[in-house]
């Protein structure tokens, strides 16, 4: 699965209840490790957002169907759902990060001049 940032989820803000002190820092570094690269650049944040995964879902399921409903070799063409639902299942999608789209409704960040 993605995680949604470096900065997202694991931002050193605690949980409501959770003492005071360094609870979570393991966790935010290893998350940091995952999501970064040698030169600190996101490897594999979210760019799907949920409406997005939902018609990817269905549209996989219904493309994974043909293999059921058609015969010859018409019916391999029902193995065309399985990245669908693979990047539905996980919120990634590489040609997403490719094309700079981003369905999750961020705005990307411009660095100050």
């Amino acid at each position: 699965m993605c995680i949604p940032g470096a900065r997202g989820l694991y931002s050193g803000a605690r949980a409501a209840g959770a003492p005071h002190g360094r609870i979570g820092t393991r966790r935010r570094r290893v998350a940091v490790r995952i999501v970064s690269d040698i030169e600190g650049e996101a490897i594999m944040v979210c760019n799907m957002g949920s409406i997005d995964r939902v018609l990817r879902a269905v549209a996989g399921l219904a493309l994974l169907s043909l293999l059921f409903y058609l015969d010859g070799s018409a019916r391999w063409w029902g193995l065309l759902g399985i990245p669908l639902l693979a990047t539905a299942a996980v919120g990634y999608c590489p040609p997403y990060k490719w094309m700079g789209i981003d369905t999750l409704g961020r705005t990307k960040e411009t660095p100050a001049s």
